[in-house]
């Protein structure tokens, strides 16, 4: 729109001063030449304006335009990302409960029972004995639909004698659901154009350089991938930890006339004792034997000084 503007008024310009000049050339009378001047220059300058004013005017109406343009970009912006945001939010559900039962076997086979039949699985499980009282205690996990999750809550509540403590816990990942989706067509929309460059590349190196950014592609899409992947199965099986204890304490039995075998344990601890003492004895006799071709000359030398000390002291005291 200027450049058109600076060509008419170089135009105009031109020809008041061609008129001018022809004007000047062909009258005799100054008074004529200054009227033409006068008249010619007026009505450049009204054409001028008003050019200057259509200008403006016209400008004017290409900034609003403009802005008008801006505000519906900025809008259909706003609109694709309300779009982009799931209809139903992406929560992971996480309960924990700990509670007192009559009898752990029975609350544990009542469990798995209900959670068959709400179609999840049981990851873990396991049941010990501690304490004096040899008391039982176990722990179950296990993954339930999300939408059965706060029926097994409510289940396992009412099938225990007590409930010690109760937590239940929300995650919301939504916004991170649609940042991977975002993410993976990008990545996606690269790997197109990689493969498209490989396609038209002629050089080794080149096709060198583009099959090792391919690679990194296709490795962050496989990550993506895998992170939505669990996303999903986090969120349409809820995680649900069961704390069991018994209430009642384990009390030992009498044993019977036959668990107990007195006759044949009293035997058993003789026949012991016998052939305790046969070892002993067994031992002292293969020692001697074995040591002997050293403790005959040593008794032998040891019988003899003592015979010379003994002697001596009778002679001394005869005297």
């Amino acid at each position: 729109m200027g450049v058109i503007y600076l060509i008419r008024y170089s135009l105009k310009l031109f020809l008041i001063g061609f008129t001018v000049f022809i004007t000047a050339c062909s009258s005799d009378s100054p008074s004529a030449l200054n009227d033409i001047d006068m008249d010619t220059a007026e009505d450049a300058s009204y054409e001028m304006a008003n050019d200057e004013a259509t200008e403006e005017k016209a400008l004017g109406f290409e900034g609003e335009a403009e802005e008008s343009q801006e505000q519906e970009i900025v809008q259909e912006d706003e609109q694709v990302v309300k779009n982009q945001l799931p209809d139903v939010q992406m929560i992971i559900y996480t309960g924990h409960i700990q509670v007192e039962v009559d009898d752990l076997t029975t609350m544990n086979e009542t469990i798995r029972t209900k959670v068959a039949k709400l179609g999840g699985y049981v990851v873990s499980s396991e049941e010990n004995v501690s304490g004096e009282g040899e008391r039982r205690h176990g722990r179950i996990q296990l993954r339930i639909p999300q939408e059965h999750y706060e029926e097994m809550m409510q289940f396992t509540e009412e099938n225990s004698a007590k409930v010690m403590e109760k937590v239940s816990n929300g995650q919301d990942v939504s916004e991170e659901y649609v940042d991977l989706e975002s993410r993976l067509r990008s990545k996606e929309a690269v790997e197109e154009r990689l493969l498209t460059f490989m396609d038209q590349a002629k050089k080794t190196e080149d096709l060198l350089k583009i099959s090792n950014d391919l690679s990194a592609v296709q490795e962050d899409i496989e990550r993506i991938k895998g992170r939505m992947d669990y996303l999903d199965n986090q969120v349409a099986f809820s995680t649900i930890t069961i704390n069991i204890q018994e209430n009642q304490v384990k009390v030992s039995e009498l044993q019977g006339r036959d668990d107990l075998n007195t006759g044949e344990k009293a035997q058993s601890l003789f026949m012991n004792t016998v052939n305790f003492l046969i070892t002993i004895g067994s031992g002292f006799v293969v020692f001697l034997v074995g040591l002997s071709p050293i403790l005959i000359p040593l008794l032998i030398a040891g019988g003899f000084i003592w015979w010379k000390v003994r002697t001596k002291k009778r002679s001394h005291s005869n005297e």
